[in-house]
Formats: structure tokens, sequence, C-alpha cells
């Protein structure tokens, strides 16, 4: 199996697939879902296969589990995955056999002939025959020492290249102060302290908004714990949430 689909399954020799997923089960039924996907694809009993989540030794970086996307990218990612193994699988047999892969199909964990699934006798290789070697097996990654880093130079000087590693002549930093619960309103602020701090430009307060702006971005940071310290806020009317 190529390295991709390594990242997302993996055949044991027990005669079970394992699915990758770096999101992680919160009660939103992700498991049974993937688990689902990949008994379509592959055509492979649910109870052979297991569903590993967040663990980062062996999952792949699906940033958070928020926002109902797990479906939509973990999902999708699986899916792709177990479509290809299944081609895979199908060219492997073909090979075997001397066959084109369209007079083939993949139904309960093994490859067949179509129309030969109930046929008595008939040819069958399972999925983990065809694979060989259990992708399973444990391979050493490359030495961190030995891999080349092209891009370290670039990293370790900040150069130009995201927007938040630019720097414009006059440009100043800005830090906004969020209140402590949804809805509040700012009833009091404290700005002397902030204002006679280094390198501060600006204190704004407008209705609930505060903010500072500062000549670098640590003095912005620091002006604004100092700002927030001297404010007050309150629940307006109506702020919670349902």
């Amino acid at each position: 199996m190529t390295a991709a689909l390594g990242g997302r399954l993996r055949f044991a020799a027990d005669g079970t697939l394992t699915v990758l997923s770096g999101k992680v089960e919160l009660g939103q039924g992700l498991r049974d879902a993937l688990t689902l996907i990949c008994s379509e694809e592959l055509s492979l009993h649910p109870s052979r296969i297991r569903v590993r989540c967040g663990d980062t030794d062996l999952t792949p970086d699906d940033g958070l589990t928020a926002g109902s996307n797990s479906m939509e990218r973990t999902g999708a990612a699986v899916r792709a995955a177990a479509t290809a193994a299944r081609a895979e699988l199908l060219r492997r047999a073909a090979a075997h056999w001397q066959t084109p892969a369209g007079e083939l199909e993949a139904r309960a964990g093994c490859v067949r002939r179509r129309g030969a699934a109930g046929a008595a006798g008939a040819e069958a290789l399972d999925y983990w025959t065809l694979l060989g070697v259990p992708v399973t097996e444990t391979v050493r990654p490359v030495p961190p020492g030995d891999a080349p880093r092209a891009r370290v130079a670039a990293l370790v000087g900040a150069g130009d290249t995201f927007v938040h590693d630019l720097r414009l002549p006059g440009m100043a930093h800005g830090r906004v102060l969020r209140p402590a619960g949804y809805g509040q309103r700012l009833t009091r602020i404290e700005e002397r302290a902030a204002r006679a701090m280094r390198g501060v430009l600006a204190v704004v307060v407008d209705g609930s908004f505060a903010a500072v702006v500062a000549e670098r971005e640590e003095q912005a940071i620091a002006a604004a714990a100092v700002l927030a310290a001297g404010a007050r806020w309150q629940a307006s009317a109506g702020a919670a949430l349902p």
C-alpha cells in the first residue's frame, strides 16, 4: 500500500482494519460514521473495523475537533483512502490472475471474479493475502538531522513570507480588550497607566470597545493587560446565551 493509505488505513495480520483519525470522538458519532464509510467502500463487515482517534504517534494531524467539520474533512479523507485501497486490491488481484480488473469485485473482505461469489470452489483472495505485508509493521522515520529542510533559514530569519511577517514603514500594533462573558458592556476603565507605558501611541475607548495601539507588538500586549486590569464589565439585559 502507498504511504498515503498507510497514514489512514492499517490492515492488521489478524484480519482487521484500523482507521486512523486525527479528529476525536466527542459523542458526535465519529467512530460509527468512519466505520460505515470503510464498510461500504471496502465491502467489509463493521465488526472487522477499528477506529483509532487522536493518537499523536499514529494518526494524521486533522486539526481541531470542532465546527461540525469532522466528516467534511476527515470523513472525506478516509473515504478517498478506502476507495484507493479498493482499487489497489483489485489491481493486485488482476495481476495475480492475469485478468482485467473490471472483471473482479471486492466483496466481504475478498476479491473474486464477478458473479463467482456464491459458486462452489470459486477462487478468492482476501485483502490481507493481497497486501502481503501488514501495513501495521513498524517503520523507522528518517532521523531529523538527515532530512533536508530548505525553509529553515527563511523561518529563522522571519522573511516576508506571510502577512504577519510583514514590517511596513510606520506600522503600529494594536490589541483589543475582550469582556469576560458574552454580551457584556464596559462600565468603567482606567486609561492613565496604559497611556503612560513605553511605546503606547493611543488608547481608544468607544462605548464598550476598548483598544490600545503601540509601536511594537510586545508593548501593545503589555499595555492591553494593564488596561484590562482597570476595566469593569457588566452583563447587558438579554445577553445570556439561549
